[in-house]
């Protein structure tokens, strides 16, 4: 299962590498940045509504 990941992972990297202006597109900083925005936008999409419903 792992190897279909990194297989799936280098294909987005080289189709996003045309787009990416600056960076790499296995830039380890740039991937850390983007699973922590999505992980806060997870959050707030979870917590939020939690938050309405009380």
């Amino acid at each position: 299962m792992m190897e279909v990941l990194i297989i799936d992972w280098l294909g987005a990297a080289r189709g996003l590498s045309s787009v990416l202006y600056g960076i790499g597109a296995s830039d380890p900083t740039a991937l850390l940045g983007a699973m922590v925005a999505l992980a806060i936008v997870a959050l707030a999409a979870c917590w939020l509504p939690a938050l309405r419903s009380e």
